[in-house]
Order: structure tokens, then sequence, then C-alpha cells
């Protein structure tokens, strides 16, 4: 996928799920990582980068492509409530804490399942590769993606 293609479905998810987003400028950024699908960081308050892993187009669907972008757009809507102060703080402080990384990242995923987005980020989890063990804890497994989503009512 090319950069364009990426940058078409965010503004879409924006547009449809993301109202605290609209009119916020992201920039998206390709990466060949071997490891990780995306992220989003929120440099300054005006520039948000959402990175995306340029091999993911190969190895995820569609459908889990498009869990992966909602999963970093959470991220932004959960930095957008918090202000960026707070948000550059939280981001610095989890990447040296594990347990605040752990935190955030399952919090994050609960929320793309509260916006509808269970089968999506059902399917990127399980198309996960090549992510170290001590990493992937930090995200919610495809079971309890599954289990959250039936017990809130979204899946």
């Amino acid at each position: 996928m090319r950069k364009e293609d990426y940058r078409k479905i965010i503004d879409e998810l924006v547009k449809k799920s993301f109202p605290e987003l609209r009119g916020k400028k992201i920039f998206v950024l390709k990466f060949p990582f071997f490891t990780f699908s995306g992220g989003a960081f929120w440099l300054l308050p005006r520039i948000r980068l959402m990175w995306i892993n340029s091999n993911i187009s190969k190895i995820y669907s569609k459908k889990a492509i498009i869990g992966v972008l909602v999963h970093e757009l959470c991220h932004f809507e959960r930095f957008e409530n918090r202000g960026w102060f707070k948000s550059f703080i939280t981001s610095f402080y989890g990447m040296i804490n594990f347990n605040q990384m752990y935190k955030e990242e399952r919090a994050t995923d609960k929320l793309v399942v509260k916006k509808g987005y269970a089968h999506e980020r059902y399917s990127a989890e399980t198309s996960l590769r090549k992510i170290p063990r001590w990493f992937k804890r930090n995200y919610l497994s495809s079971k309890e993606i599954k289990s959250y989503a039936q017990k809130i009512g979204k899946w």
C-alpha cells in the first residue's frame, strides 16, 4: 500500500469514528520495521506522527490493517483527552516503565473495541508475527479481545 492509501483510510476512519481528531493534522510515515506494525506519537502540540510498518500490507489483510490504524487513532484520541503535556510525559514514562506501557496499550485496545472495531483488532492481533513475547503481553490477546467485545455487546 502507498502512503496515500493509508491516508485515505485514516481520513475515512476519523470522519466516521473520531470526532475529537477531525481537523487535526496527522503525519503518516512508513518504515520497514521487522517487528512492530505501527505507532502513534504526539511530538509537539500540533504535530501528530503515525508510523506504519511498510511491510504490513504484504502480511495483513485490509481488515487487519484497519485494526492497526484504529488502534493508533485511539492513542491519538486518548492523547487529545489528556492534553499534550500530560500525554508527552505519559508516553516518555511508558518508554522506561513497562507497567505504564502495559496499562496504556491495553486501555487503547479496549477503546478500539468500544468504538466497534473488535473484529478488525482481532484480525490484526491474530496476524501479528515476530513480536517479542515481552512486548506482545502489553496488548489484549485475540481471546481477550473477543471476550471483552462479547461482554460489552460489541462482537
